[in-house]
Order: C-alpha cells, then sequence, then structure tokens
C-alpha cells in the first residue's frame, strides 16, 4: 500500500516539474500508468469528481496529493467504492441544473469551442438528439469525435448508435464490462487545454438506480446536477479524468447492435446449399442430450467470441442462439443459430458446435437451433462421442484428425453460407 500511495503521489506531483521538458512529464506519467492497476486511477478520478470543492480548498499541491494517495489507500484498505450517496451534491461542488435545455446548451457551447477532439463518457446517446448538428459541424472542422457508452437494450438508445456507425470522424465504443464510471459527460482538447462539463442525473423517485431507456429525460422526474471545468482551475479533475478515459478506452468493446435477426433470410441462404434445396428446414428448439457432434476442435478465439456473445444475448433477452442480426460500424450480418441435421444416427451437429458445446457447459437442457431434414446426401462422416470434443488452441489439426472416416464428396459448403450472410445490408 506504501509502494501504491507513493506512486499515485508521484503520478499528481509530475506535472508541476517545470524543470523537466514536457514530454518527459509525459513518459513518467505513462510509465506510473502502466504500473498503477487500472481500478486505482478509475478510483481516484471517480474521488476527485465527487470532490470538486474539497481539492479547492486544497490549493497546495503536495497536500492535495498526499490527500489524494492516503484516500485512495483508505479505499483500498476497506475494499469498497464510494457510491454516489456518500456525499451530498452540494458539498462536492456541483450545481443543480434547472432543466435539460441548459444542459444541451452547455454542450452545444463545448463543442462548439472544440478545436482538436471531443471525449464522451455517456449512458445512452440521447444526449446526441439536440447535439447532432454540433457534433456535425465539428466534424466538417475536422475534429474528431470519441464516444463510451453502455450496451443499449432499448430499440431507441439501439437507433441512436447506429445512426453513427457510417459518419466518419465519430467513433463509439461500449464501456469495459465491469468499469463504467457512472460519470456523464465532455471533454474537449485534451492533449492541450482540456475543458469539461460533467453532468449527473438523478431520477427523482428512483435515484441512481433507474434502467436508461434511450430518450431524454423529462425535468419533472428527473433532477440534474452538473459543473463546468476548465484547464486554468481544474487542471488536477481534468486531467486524469482524460487520463481514465484514454485507459477505458483501450479496453472499450466495439460498438454492435443486436437484433433478433431475419430467419427468410438465412433460410433462403440455406436452400443455395446442394445438400439442402430439397430439404425442410425449421428453427426451433432442440434438447441437447438428443445431439451428437460430427467434428471433435474448437477454436479457442473463436470460443473465446462464442462465450462473450453469450453474454451479451443473456443481456439483450434473445435465447441461444436464436436468430440475430449483429450491426457495427464495419458490417451488418446475420448469425444463423447452430444447424442440426436429421439423420438415422441421429441429430447430429453440423455447424456451431462451439455454441452448442458453450450451452452444455452452461448446464442449459435446450437451444434454439436450424434443423434440417430430409437432407439429400449422407453426412460426411461418423459422430463422434461428447467426450472427444475439445477447445484448441492450434488449428493446424487435419480433417481426418476434425472429422472420423470423412468422404469430403458429402462436404457442405457452410463457408459460403457464413460470407452470404455477413453481406446483408
Amino acid at each position: 500500500m506504501v509502494v501504491v500511495a507513493a506512486l499515485t503521489y508521484l503520478y499528481f506531483q509530475i506535472p508541476f516539474w517545470n524543470f523537466l521538458p514536457e514530454q518527459a512529464r509525459e513518459f513518467l506519467m505513462a510509465l506510473i500508468t502502466n504500473v498503477i492497476p487500472v481500478y486505482i486511477l478509475f478510483a481516484v478520478s471517480y474521488f476527485l469528481f465527487r470532490q470538486v470543492q474539497w481539492i479547492r480548498s486544497n490549493q497546495d499541491t503536495e497536500v492535495f496529493a498526499k490527500n489524494i494517495a492516503h484516500e485512495v489507500t483508505t479505499l483500498l484498505q476497506e475494499e469498497h467504492a464510494i457510491t454516489a450517496n456518500q456525499y451530498s451534491r452540494a458539498a462536492t461542488g456541483l450545481e443543480q441544473i434547472k432543466s435539460r435545455d441548459e444542459i444541451t446548451t452547455a454542450n452545444i457551447q463545448l463543442i462548439g469551442e472544440a478545436r482538436q477532439n471531443i471525449i464522451s463518457f455517456s449512458g445512452d446517446l440521447s444526449w446526441t438528439t439536440k447535439c447532432h448538428q454540433a457534433l456535425i459541424s465539428a466534424v466538417s472542422q475536422n475534429v474528431s469525435i470519441r464516444i463510451l457508452c453502455k450496451d443499449p437494450f432499448s430499440e431507441e438508445s439501439k437507433r441512436h448508435i447506429e445512426r453513427y456507425f457510417r459518419q466518419p470522424g465519430i467513433e463509439i465504443k461500449y464501456y469495459p464490462v465491469g468499469f463504467d464510471p457512472d460519470i456523464r459527460g465532455l471533454m474537449i482538447d485534451t492533449s492541450t487545454a482540456k475543458k469539461a462539463i460533467f453532468v449527473e442525473k438523478v431520477h427523482k423517485s428512483l435515484g441512481d438506480n433507474y434502467q436508461s431507456l434511450g430518450v431524454i429525460g423529462d425535468s419533472p422526474n428527473y433532477e440534474y446536477w452538473g459543473k463546468r471545468l476548465n484547464a486554468e482551475n481544474d487542471m488536477a479533475i481534468v486531467s486524469p479524468l482524460a487520463k481514465l478515459f484514454e485507459i477505458l478506452w483501450e479496453q472499450a468493446l466495439e460498438a454492435e447492435i443486436l437484433y433478433e435477426g431475419d430467419w427468410l433470410a438465412v433460410e433462403e441462404k440455406l436452400k443455395r446449399i446442394r445438400q439442402y434445396q430439397q430439404a425442410t428446414i425449421g428453427v426451433r428448439s432442440v434438447k441437447l442430450a438428443n445431439l451428437r457432434p460430427l467434428h471433435r476442435f474448437i477454436d479457442m478465439q473463436e470460443y473465446e467470441r462464442i462465450q462473450t456473445l453469450a453474454i451479451k444475448l443473456r443481456q439483450h433477452k434473445i435465447p441461444l442462439w436464436n436468430v440475430v442480426t449483429i450491426a457495427s460500424a464495419k458490417s451488418k450480418k446475420i448469425l444463423c443459430p447452430p444447424i442440426i441435421e436429421i439423420h438415422a444416427d441421429g441429430q447430429i451437429v453440423l455447424d456451431g458446435l462451439g455454441r452448442v458445446y458453450h450451452s452444455q457447459q452452461l448446464g442449459e437442457s435446450e437451444l434454439i437451433a436450424c434443423v434440417v431434414e430430409n437432407v439429400s446426401e449422407p453426412i460426411i462422416g461418423k459422430p463422434w462421442t461428447w467426450d472427444r470434443v475439445e477447445v484448441v488452441k492450434n488449428s493446424d489439426y487435419t480433417k481426418t484428425e476434425n472429422f472420423q472416416n470423412p468422404n469430403l464428396a458429402y462436404w457442405r459448403s457452410f463457408d459460403s453460407l457464413h460470407s452470404a450472410l455477413e453481406r446483408i445490408s
């Protein structure tokens, strides 16, 4: 803990070491950032934002840094985080805002002052509705915009994000899992003179514990508290918050929108597979206990993506593994459910083995699958038993290792299927 406190103390001292060149100071701060765990910087930044008035009462940099180091060490020793209600908002220097329009006006003004970049800690992007023209104007003047926000669940929230997928100059990412800092606001020109406005939104009856719906909150139901910060008077606050954003951005998730997919589009592509042209194809729930794997190896990187996707599907209340459309800034694709063929040998997993395997690991008894009957050709080999299935790091195995006694004349062109579904516009 002594080392942590010392490093934290140094981090806030270095910007005032004018005897060193600016590049040297930045290098030392970056070095400390790599030594101090991310969660410590998170705690520091959160603590700073909540105690604006307290910071200003300690103008002496050395005293301030020692106090911060002490507070961070105390927090780590007590193993708990500061909650929004532990300090009164008035005591932290936050001022009550009368209406949402005041926030919009302040945001538009700050966006207009940007000359290099804009970064935003957001919940959803409902605030962009009235700031859209200001954002587009900033982009037209070569101002880069990066926005961190939550993975959206409501249809309105999804539309706000998808609006900017094809907009040059605007990048959107989702907070890393478990690292939403509960800070909302804008910051401009973070490499030079940093300015910022931060806002806290509180539901009058539900407090901080409300679910964002992606619509602009009406003032009768919400209270707003905020503070405008500038580099000259608030460097001790805006500088670590800018650093916090960069740390989160590096770990942030690519913004993707999940929708329930178009089964008819999938079925049409499936019918192009030679063996399925006269088959009966449908989507339905199947029992995992009845399934048998045709191949045995699952690529580890692919399996990790499947695990992440399973979490997202559950968050979005989409059953595993129903038809789903995944839209991002780079593409829009439909994900076909695992493909199960009905044969004399039983219900055979032809495609999507990793997803079926993961459902087993989750303890599920059923999953949604694409079931194909009356297939014109037999499967390419003999099914395995589940104890032979494994997740592997290296994908340099051969088809004869992956399949039992394969006859490649019966190969299904699933690669063509997935390529076609990734070109959905």
